[in-house]
C-alpha cells in the first residue's frame, strides 16, 4: 500500500477561513454609545450598475416595510447621514464600475461629478483595502452618520444591501414563504467595519426541475407562464440567499426563447445562467423539439446540430452564462452503448470552436462545464478527457450521494471541479418530488467531503419545485457561501427559525394577529371541515391570553421551532414518502414511528398559526404524520381482517385527510399556493408517479416485512473508548446520530485508501452462540473509483478483519435497496462463548459514516 499524502494539503480546504471579522450584529433596536439611528437616506451612483442601483431599491423597500418611513435615494449628497452604496474596480465580474481601484483612501475613488461632495463629507471613510479583485466580497463600515456598503463587484455590493435588509428583520423567504416582517419604530447601527466574503464556493445556484404538475401549475395559473414575472422572483430570491447561478425549469420550457425579457433580466439581476447536464450551448432541450430538424444524432446530423447550437452562443451575446458542454441522448436519456469516446470528444472540440468562432476569443475565456451525469462518468473513467479550463460537474446518484471526487494527488484543474446535487429526484428506485425528505446533517456530510477535496468552482442542487425545499435550499447556499464544521447544525435550525419565525411571531402575537394552537380535538375537527391550518375557532382570544392557551413562550420560541425543523428533517428522511407502504416496518415498528410522528404533530400544533409557520413547518409535520398512520392502518388492517375490520374505515379517512391538507395548502395566504401540492404520492406501482393519488389496495395479501430479530443495538456514538480524531455527527443516522473521520486521505489507487492505528471506536456487547453482527452505514458510495471504502473490526482482540461497504454500488439492484433504506448494512457472523465481549471498530477510508452495530442471534 503507498504511503498516505500529508493531511495539510486537505486541511487546507477543511479549515478554509475568511480574512474577516465573524460576521457580527449591524443592525439593533437597542441604544449605546457605540450606535446611531440609521440613516435614511441612500446613496447610489447612477453611472453605476443597475444590480448595485436596484439593490437600493430593495434596500429602500425593506427598510419602509420595517420602519414604516421610505428612505429617500440620491445621487448627490448634501450632508445628511446617509447609507452608501457602490462597487470597487478590478472584480472578477463583468464590466465592474464605481469605487475604487483596491487601494485605499481618497486616491481610490472614482472620480466623477460626485467626487467633490464625497471629499467634503469625509471620504476616508471609503475603506477598499483588500475588497479589489475579490470575487463577490463586500464591506459594510459604519461610523458616525455613515454606513458605507462596499461591493468588490456589482453582485457583492448587492449582496452588502441585502445582508442590511436580513438584518433588519426582511427574511429572504418573505415572498415565497410569506414570512411576516416585524415592524421596528426605532433602529440603530453599530459601529465597526464588517468584511463579508469571498465565498467558499464560486458559482453557488439552483433548478428548477421535475416542474409538473406543481410549480408549472402555479406559475400558468399566478403568472400566465415561464416568463420574466416568475423568474424575476426567483432571481431576488436567490441574490437574498447570496446565490448567483441558475438553471432554469425545462419540463417542456425554454428559458431564452418563453420570454425573451428572461435572458435580459438574468443578466441584469446579477444571475449566471447556465443549462441543465444535458442541454449543450445553452439551448433547452424543448428549442430541439420546437426547432430542430432530423435527428438527435451527430454522426448522422452534425451539421444541423453545429448551427443549432451556435444559435445557442448568439443568444447568450455577453450575458454572464456557464455553457455545459458534451451530449447526452435526447430528453435526459443515455447515449447509447456504441457511442466511442472519440466521437464524443470531437463533439466538444466542435462545441468549442463555435464558442471561440461566435464570442472572437479563445474559447478557454468563457466559462463552460462538462457533467459527469450517469453515464457521462462511465466516459470519464474509461479515459475521454475535456481541456483543462473546462469545469468537471462531478455528479451524485440522484439521492444525495455524490458518486466521485478528484483524486488529491492529481493535478489541479484550471477549470476546477463543481458538484450537481439532488432534493428532488424524477427516475429510479421511486420518484421523491412531494415534500421536504432531505436529512442537513447527510447533506452537510457530503457538502463537507466536496470542500475537502476542493470541488468548490460550482455547486448547483435541483430543487424540483421550490417549495416546499425552502429548508435545505437555505442550508445549501449559507454553505456555499461559508462552510461550517458540523458542531453549527444544531444552530442552522435555529438560525432559520429565528430568521422566519422569531422576529415576526412576537409581534403579531401582540397585535393579535397570530391564531394560538389547538388540541387534538379540535384539529381533527377543523381537517373534516377542510380548514387545516390551525388557529383557534372564530370567537377565541387572541393576543397575550392566546400565548399562555398555546404554550407559546417568545424566549423560546426559536429554539422550539427549530428543534422541530430538525426532528421532521431527520425523521423523514429514513425513507421517502413515496417509497412507503404496508411492509415499510413490522407493526411493532410502525407503532414506534407513529408515536414520534405523533408526538412532534403534538408539539407544532402548540406554536401561534401563521401563513409562513403552515407552510415551513406544520404542512410537512402534518402531511407526514398522516401518511405514516395511513400505512400503519393498512398493516393493522391486513395482519388481521377479522379482529381489525375497524382499520379499514381509518385508512380511508386517512386518505380523505390527506386531500383535505393538499387543500388547505392551497388556501394559505389567499390561495397564493394554489397547485404547488398537486404533486401525486400515493398509489405507486414503479418509479414513476402515479397520474393521480389512489387509495391502498386492503384485498391484497399482507407483505409482512422480513427483517433480522435484533436484540441489542449500539448506536455508533456509544462506545467505551476511542482513539483518534472521530466527527460525531448529530441526527445523520436512520434513527440517531453517526460518527466519522475526515483526518487521513491518500492516492485513489490504493485499494485500503489508509490504515490509521488511531482512528478506532471499541464498543462492548453480550453474546452467546451464532451471531450475526449487523454494521449499518449512511449509503456512501464508492467514490473512489478503486474497490471500495473500508473498515476494519476486531473481535475479542483477534485479528482484524477489512471490510468494504461498498465495492459493488455499480449493482443497481444492491443500490436500490440502499438508497430506498437509506441505509447499507453489512452482515459479520460469528459464534460467541456467554458473556461480555468487545468490537473494535476502525475507520480506513475517508467518507464511511457508521451509524449503529445490530446484533442477532441465529
Amino acid at each position: 500500500m503507498k504511503n498516505c499524502i500529508p493531511l495539510l494539503i486537505l486541511l487546507c480546504h477543511v479549515t478554509y477561513m475568511h480574512a474577516q471579522v465573524h460576521a457580527r450584529q449591524i443592525i439593533t433596536t437597542h441604544a449605546s454609545q457605540h450606535t446611531f439611528s440609521l440613516p435614511e437616506v441612500i446613496y447610489v451612483d447612477q453611472q453605476d450598475d443597475w444590480l448595485v442601483n436596484k439593490a437600493a431599491e430593495l434596500l429602500r423597500a425593506d427598510m419602509l416595510a420595517v420602519t414604516g418611513r421610505a428612505p429617500e435615494i440620491v445621487h448627490r449628497l448634501d450632508g445628511r447621514p446617509y447609507i452608501l452604496i457602490g462597487t470597487v474596480r478590478g472584480g472578477f465580474g463583468k464590466d465592474s464600475v464605481g469605487w475604487g481601484d483596491g487601494g485605499s483612501g481618497l486616491d481610490t475613488v472614482r472620480v466623477s461629478g460626485k467626487w467633490e461632495a464625497l471629499r467634503r463629507d469625509g471620504i476616508a471613510g471609503l475603506d477598499t483595502a483588500g475588497l479589489g479583485g475579490k470575487w463577490e466580497a463586500f464591506r459594510i463600515t459604519v461610523s458616525p452618520g455613515k454606513v458605507v456598503i462596499l461591493g468588490s463587484d456589482k453582485r457583492g455590493a448587492a449582496y452588502g444591501a441585502l445582508e442590511l435588509s436580513k438584518q433588519l428583520g426582511v427574511s429572504p423567504w418573505y415572498w415565497w414563504a410569506d414570512v411576516p416582517i416585524k415592524k421596528k419604530e426605532k433602529v440603530f447601527v453599530q459601529e465597526g467595519r464588517y468584511d463579508f466574503g469571498p465565498p467558499s464556493v464560486q458559482y453557488r445556484g439552483i433548478f428548477i426541475n421535475d416542474e409538473a404538475p406543481a410549480f408549472s401549475g402555479w406559475t400558468h395559473e399566478k403568472f400566465g407562464g415561464f416568463n420574466h414575472h416568475v423568474y424575476e422572483k426567483i432571481f431576488e430570491l436567490l441574490l437574498r440567499l447570496r446565490g448567483n447561478y441558475l438553471w432554469p425549469a425545462m419540463w417542456g420550457n425554454a428559458f431564452n426563447d418563453d420570454d425573451r425579457l428572461n435572458p435580459v433580466l438574468a443578466d441584469k439581476w446579477g444571475i449566471v445562467m447556465g443549462t441543465s447536464h444535458h442541454e449543450p450551448m445553452l439551448r433547452a432541450q424543448t428549442e430541439w423539439k420546437r426547432y430542430g430538424q432530423g435527428a438527435w444524432d451527430y454522426v448522422a446530423n452534425d451539421s444541423v446540430l453545429r448551427a443549432f447550437w451556435r444559435e445557442g452562443i448568439v443568444a447568450m451575446a455577453k450575458h454572464e452564462s456557464i455553457v455545459t458542454i458534451g451530449m447526452r441522448g435526447d430528453g435526459d436519456l443515455p447515449m447509447s452503448r456504441e457511442t466511442a469516446t472519440d466521437l464524443l470528444e470531437r463533439i466538444v472540440r466542435d462545441q468549442r470552436s463555435i464558442i471561440s468562432e461566435v464570442t472572437g476569443k479563445p474559447a478557454a475565456e468563457t466559462p463552460q462545464l462538462w457533467a459527469l451525469y450517469k453515464e457521462v462518468q462511465d466516459y470519464y473513467d474509461s479515459g475521454m478527457r475535456v481541456p483543462d479550463d473546462v469545469t468537471l460537474l462531478l455528479c451524485d446518484d440522484n439521492w444525495g450521494n455524490i458518486r466521485r471526487f478528484p483524486d488529491p494527488v492529481m493535478p489541479k484543474r484550471k477549470g476546477g471541479y463543481g458538484v450537481y446535487y439532488h432534493f428532488d429526484y424524477v427516475g429510479d428506485p421511486r420518484n421523491y418530488k412531494w415534500v421536504n425528505t432531505n436529512n442537513l446533517a447527510r447533506v452537510w456530510e457530503q457538502l463537507h467531503l466536496a470542500k475537502m477535496y476542493g470541488v468548490d468552482k460550482i455547486w448547483i442542487v435541483n430543487v424540483g419545485d421550490l417549495k416546499p425545499i425552502e429548508l435545505p435550499i437555505g442550508f445549501f447556499m449559507d454553505y456555499a457561501w461559508r462552510a461550517e464544521p458540523e458542531d453549527t447544525l444544531p444552530d442552522y435550525y435555529k438560525q432559520f427559525a429565528e430568521e422566519n419565525f422569531g422576529q415576526g411571531l412576537e409581534e403579531r402575537m401582540a397585535e393579535g394577529n397570530v391564531r394560538g394552537g389547538m388540541e387534538e380535538e379540535d384539529y381533527s375537527r377543523r381537517i373534516a371541515k377542510g380548514n387545516s391550518r390551525g388557529g383557534m375557532e372564530e370567537g377565541t382570544k387572541t393576543g397575550a391570553d392566546s400565548s399562555k392557551q398555546s404554550g407559546f413562550s417568545f424566549m423560546n420560541s426559536a429554539r422550539d421551532i427549530g428543534d422541530y425543523l430538525r426532528q421532521y428533517s431527520e425523521m423523514a428522511a429514513r425513507r421517502k414518502p413515496e417509497l412507503l407502504d404496508e411492509s415499510s416496518y413490522t407493526l411493532k415498528q410502525y407503532k414506534e414511528v407513529v408515536a414520534e410522528w405523533e408526538e412532534l404533530v403534538k408539539k407544532v400544533r402548540l406554536q401561534p398559526y401563521s401563513d409562513a409557520y403552515f407552510e415551513l413547518v406544520q404542512f410537512p409535520v402534518e402531511a407526514m404524520y398522516n401518511l405514516h398512520k395511513l400505512y400503519y392502518a393498512v398493516a393493522l388492517y391486513k395482519s388481521n381482517r377479522v379482529q381489525n375490520k375497524a382499520w379499514a374505515d381509518s385508512t380511508r379517512s386517512y386518505y380523505m385527510r390527506d386531500s383535505l391538507l393538499t387543500v388547505a395548502y392551497h388556501q394559505v395566504a389567499g390561495g397564493k399556493w394554489n397547485h404547488m401540492m398537486d404533486q401525486t404520492h400515493i398509489g405507486y406501482t414503479g418509479w414513476q408517479q402515479p397520474p393521480v393519488n389512489k387509495m391502498p389496495d386492503l384485498a391484497g395479501p399482507y407483505k409482512r416485512p422480513v427483517v433480522p430479530k435484533i436484540y441489542k443495538q449500539i448506536s455508533a456514538t456509544g462506545y467505551v473508548t476511542k482513539h483518534g480524531d472521530w466527527v460525531h455527527i448529530k441526527g445523520i443516522g436512520k434513527f440517531g446520530d453517526g460518527i466519522t473521520s475526515f483526518a487521513n486521505s491518500g492516492t485513489f489507487s490504493d485499494s485500503i485508501i489508509y490504515h490509521s492505528a488511531g482512528t478506532v471506536a471499541r464498543y462492548e456487547f453480550e453474546a452467546s452462540g451464532n451471531t450475526n453482527i449487523y454494521l449499518n452505514f449512511s449509503p456512501t458510495l464508492n467514490f473512489t473509483h478503486g474497490d471500495g471504502l473500508w473498515f476494519g473490526v476486531s473481535i475479542d482482540g483477534a485479528k482484524e478483519l477489512a471490510t468494504t461497504i461498498n465495492a459493488h454500488d455499480d449493482n443497481k439492484e444492491l443500490w436500490s435497496k440502499w438508497v430506498s433504506d437509506n441505509i447499507i448494512k453489512v452482515k459479520l457472523s460469528y459464534t460467541f462463548k456467554p458473556g461480555k465481549h468487545e468490537i473494535v471498530y476502525s475507520q480506513y477510508s475517508p467518507g464511511i459514516v457508521l451509524q449503529s452495530i445490530e446484533f442477532e442471534n441465529h
